[in-house]
C-alpha cells in the first residue's frame, strides 16, 4: 500500500471479507443500542442485531437494512423524495 492509499485507510470502506467482523464489533459498541433505540424506537434491538449479524456483505446491508431505513426516514420526515438525472450517471465510475 502506498503513502497516498494509507492516508485514507482509516476512512475507506471495509472489504466484504471484513464486513461481518465489523458488524459484530458494532453491535457490541456501548452507544449503539442507544443510537438505534433513539432513531428506531419501535424496533426490537436484539432482533435488529440478529438481523445485522446475518448480513455478510455491503451490498446486502445496503439493500436489506439501509434501503428500508431510508424509505422509512423519508416517509416520516419529508413530503416526498424525487430523483432525476439518473440517466446522466456514468456507471463505469465510482
Amino acid at each position: 500500500m502506498n503513502k497516498e492509499e494509507q492516508l485514507f485507510n482509516d476512512i475507506c470502506p471495509y472489504p466484504d471479507s471484513m464486513f461481518h467482523e465489523k458488524m459484530e464489533h458494532l453491535v457490541k459498541e456501548p452507544g449503539f443500542e442507544h443510537a438505534v433505540k433513539w432513531v428506531l424506537p419501535q424496533v426490537d434491538f436484539q432482533e435488529f442485531c440478529k438481523e445485522l449479524l446475518q448480513v455478510q456483505d455491503k451490498e446486502t446491508f445496503q439493500r436489506k437494512i439501509m434501503w428500508p431505513f431510508l424509505e422509512m426516514l423519508a416517509a416520516k420526515t419529508t413530503s416526498g423524495v424525487t430523483m432525476d438525472g439518473v440517466e446522466n450517471i456514468d456507471c463505469s465510475k465510482a
